[in-house]
């Protein structure tokens, strides 16, 4: 599947825009988890796009 780069941009601006900081710091906490998990991790903006698919 082909993604847009400037939709995806859009996309992820409306998120942290409706998203409310305390949200956005446990996303962020979560995020960090992950990239120590994991040996190759997605960007952080990749990250919030499929956890806010999946929610």
């Amino acid at each position: 599947m082909e993604v847009n780069p400037k939709e995806a941009l859009k996309e992820i601006e409306k998120i942290i825009a409706l998203t409310p900081a305390k949200k956005m710091d446990e996303w962020l906490d979560a995020y960090r988890q992950y990239e120590k998990e994991t040996k190759e991790p997605i960007t952080l903006f990749e990250w919030i796009l499929l956890k806010n698919k999946n929610a």
